[in-house]
């Protein structure tokens, strides 16, 4: 995946006078005082700024939730395109939209390099674990080294099948933005949901049960 840009450190360096040039020494000036302001004036700066830092962070933390919360995106509604992808784990059989036809099918895309897909899988292998066959799970390792990827799925505990997508052809396809995603379709192939960004295991069961109407209890 390609990294953030980062810019280069750099130093400024003034002209070095020569050995023939006299430099005459600088005598600063003190520095002025600074005036006493009185205490409850300061009290009220300080009060200010942790309101606003207060504000701050409980804007940042709404826009996470809702960017966490959404359950829409531009697939919503529509069919759900085909794809078929070797397996992650060698010798086993491709990964296919197809193979789930007729099954409530629960898509995450994740990738090794990603830090909250870290947070997320062992909820998801325990939903797929509660859930059974009542709902069919399938992992897609987006842009990833192969080696990794399998050493992180025996990591977050995940035995549910995954397919190996190192050119992000089904990313591409299905329009996404960003990791992890997790895609909900339907039995008759409509995608149902798209969400954004790490989930829990409460948050993917109550979708599960809202959007693939699947009972969860």
């Amino acid at each position: 995946p390609a990294a953030w840009p980062v810019s280069d450190n750099q130093s400024a360096v003034g002209p070095v006078a020569s050995s023939d040039d006299r430099v005459e020494p600088v005598v600063e000036e003190p520095a002025a005082p600074v005036p006493h302001r009185p205490r409850r004036w300061r009290t009220g700066v300080v009060i200010t700024g942790i309101i606003a830092t207060i504000g701050i962070v409980a804007a940042g933390a709404a826009l996470a939730a809702r960017l966490t919360s959404t359950a829409e995106g531009p697939l919503v509604g529509h069919t759900a395109p085909s794809f078929t992808l070797p397996a992650l784990a060698a010798g086993e059989p491709d990964v296919s939209l197809d193979a789930f036809r007729g099954q409530p099918l629960v898509i995450n895309v994740w990738a090794s390099w990603c830090v909250p897909c870290r947070r997320e899988m062992p909820d998801f292998q325990a939903v797929h674990v509660l859930l059974g066959d009542r709902v069919a799970f399938v992992g897609i390792d987006h842009q990833d080294a192969r080696s990794s990827a399998i050493a992180f799925a025996h990591e977050t505990g995940v035995t549910y099948p995954s397919g190996f997508d190192p050119q992000g052809t089904v990313a591409a396809d299905y329009g996404l933005v960003g990791l992890p995603t997790t895609i909900l379709v339907a039995s008759d192939r409509r995608v149902v949901a798209e969400v954004k960004g790490a989930l829990t295991r409460e948050r993917l069961l109550k979708l599960i049960s809202d959007r693939l109407n699947v009972t969860v209890a």
